[in-house]
């Protein structure tokens, strides 16, 4: 028996609907989960620490008027794992946000989920809801292999892609690692006011390597596979230490927009790669016309350099020149030679962007600890904070009758324990404080210290 023409009709019309809508709702879901990055670090011998950083479109996202011209969402992140179907872990937070409507159509919420996976392989549930709209919810899924990092074997996590990194002890925060907060750029996309690319990574196991041989942490960007030489970088990797962090700062404001890739290598003093990572990133400059990199540290002739600016010079990377790179600029003898060094040093520290970074660095320091006779860079506290960064904690003993003043600087590792400290004593009470104690390899190091605080008999 055939179905009357309407209910044929109706019946096609109903299907239609239901396919334009679960077309809309998937259209929906690929926009909000457009920007993924997922990072793997290591938690412990048995789990590993897995990272999933989103960036949601504002205009997209549900949004409250809460008075006029302001606006409020609300919203959770739920990401699970599973093997199979059975649940394996599952987290969710909790993340928040008011705006302008002229905020709600430009800006972009970053979220970052953690779950503590041992290394399997995973079918991974990622749902955004919100608290405030019971009707907005959006869901995606990915398969996911999860892997170890082991105890026995150097190791390297994966690369972190960041906006926005600064030193701090806040472990509450959903964006806090080893000491720094991160903001995650899970889009890739940097340019046109968005000029630094932050770059994270950490290196495990560093002391199962050979103590008796040099190691390096290699970083450099390419573009159709061809390396950018300016942007090479080499630091010194210290096999003793069992870990190490990685966090890179590139200047990318004058590079053409296109496609590059940050690659980041742990490599022996042959340049041979022991191990290796790789992470693409994505330019926007539509004011830079060509494809032309910008001028490097080798491009860089210093031509300008007298032989004051060339002292000038030597004076103030004395906290980063090594004991080799000392002895060797002692040996010069012409002012060519000198401008030469001083291309070959900052190349392997990153270029002029480098460079800059560090001037920059040398500024602050005269700001804040120039003295009557000295630039601040000049003073041992200004080495100290060209070195190593700002302290976290700074002990300030004015001086009396008895006891001279000094100043105690502390730095704090990621489990909040003492690190490094620095003891600075103002022996002629005029401002001018010597480092006379450090817990620091290679510092000057005086465990009686405190003999030198008391002032003498009159």
């Amino acid at each position: 028996m055939m179905k009357p023409w309407w209910r044929v009709v109706l019946t096609s019309a109903f299907l239609c609907v239901h396919l334009t809508l679960g077309l809309a709702q998937n259209r929906r879901e690929s926009e909000l989960f457009s920007a993924i990055d997922i990072a793997q670090f290591r938690a412990d011998a048995m789990q590993t620490a897995v990272e999933f950083a989103l960036s949601f479109p504002k205009v997209r996202l549900p949004y409250d008027e809460i008075e006029t011209n302001t606006f409020r969402t609300q919203l959770e992140l739920n990401v699970a794992a599973y093997r199979g179907e059975k649940l394996m872990q599952k987290t969710a937070v909790k993340t928040s946000s008011t705006d302008s409507a002229a905020a709600r159509e430009k800006g972009q919420l970053i979220v970052l989920a953690r779950l503590m996976l041992p290394p399997e392989n995973y079918r991974i549930v990622i749902t955004l809801k919100s608290l405030g709209k019971k009707d907005f919810q959006a869901e995606t899924e990915r398969e996911l292999e999860v892997k170890a990092f082991g105890v026995a074997q150097v190791a390297m996590s994966d690369i972190r892609l960041g906006a926005l990194a600064y030193r701090s002890v806040a472990k509450s925060s959903m964006f806090y690692r080893n000491g720094y907060e991160i903001v995650p750029n899970p889009t890739a996309l940097y340019g046109s006011g968005f000029d630094t690319a932050i770059l994270y990574a950490e290196f495990y196991n560093l002391n199962a390597l050979p103590k008796d041989a040099k190691f390096f942490q290699r970083s450099f960007l390419t573009r159709n596979a061809q390396i950018l030489e300016h942007t090479e970088r080499m630091v010194p990797c210290v096999p003793s230490h069992e870990s190490a962090v990685c966090l890179e700062r590139v200047y990318i404001a004058d590079l053409a927009s296109g496609g590059y890739e940050f690659h980041l290598q742990l490599v022996d003093s042959a340049m041979s790669p022991i191990l290796a990572q790789s992470k693409k990133i994505f330019v926007f400059n539509p004011n830079v016309k060509t494809n032309m990199p910008r001028m490097s540290a080798a491009d860089e002739s210093f031509v300008w350099m007298t032989e004051k600016d060339a002292q000038e010079m030597r004076s103030q990377i004395a906290a980063l020149i090594t004991p080799d790179e000392a002895k060797a600029y002692d040996t010069l003898r012409t002012l060519a030679e000198r401008q030469q060094f001083f291309q070959r040093f900052w190349r392997v520290r990153g270029g002029i962007s480098a460079r800059r970074e560090y001037m920059n660095k040398v500024s602050e320091a005269d700001k804040l600890y120039s003295t009557r006779s000295r630039r601040g860079y000049e003073t041992d506290k200004g080495r100290i904070f060209l070195k190593y960064g700002r302290p976290t904690n700074v002990e300030s003993v004015a001086g009396n009758q008895q006891s001279r003043p000094y100043e105690i600087w502390t730095y704090l590792n990621a489990s909040e324990q003492i690190e490094m400290m620095f003891v600075f004593i103002d022996r002629s009470n005029v401002g001018n404080y010597e480092l006379v104690h450090s817990t620091a390899p290679g510092e000057v190091r005086n465990v009686n210290w405190r003999t030198l605080i008391a002032m003498p008999n009159r």
